[in-house]
């Protein structure tokens, strides 16, 4: 038997509806929590997991309540420097981050701060 790896999803547009499928094609992962703001992109995305997954409309109420492993980000590019703070200070992992990244010299400020705050490293 596989161990399971719960994920969550922010995002749950065109983008995040394609890593639902991606994560659903393979064995033991699971998807147990959904994050967006527009409610028919839930349903939607609710719809495709099943119905058996943890829904919110922030991203800090998932990272307080969502039962997580590990984190798909699929937003839009202008909101991903406050969740990927978000979520490093939650120190959950993030598997996908749809904003190339960019050298710490190119980076927002905020976002470079964060990161050396904390001590994590990106993967390139």
């Amino acid at each position: 038997m596989t161990d399971e790896i719960r994920f969550g999803i922010v995002g749950t547009g065109m983008m995040g509806i394609e890593h639902i499928l991606d994560l659903q094609a393979i064995e033991g992962n699971v998807i147990t929590a959904l994050c967006d703001p527009n409610e028919n992109s839930i349903k939607a995305a609710k719809e495709l997991t099943g119905g058996e997954v943890e829904s919110f409309t922030n991203h800090q109420e998932l990272l307080k309540k969502g039962k997580v492993d590990a984190l798909i980000v699929a937003t839009p590019n202008m909101t991903h420097t406050e969740i990927l703070l978000d979520i490093i200070e939650a120190k959950i992992p993030v598997l996908s981050f749809f904003r190339p990244y960019e050298p710490h010299h190119r980076r927002p400020a905020s976002e470079s701060n964060g990161i050396r705050r904390t001590g994590c490293k990106p993967s390139r």
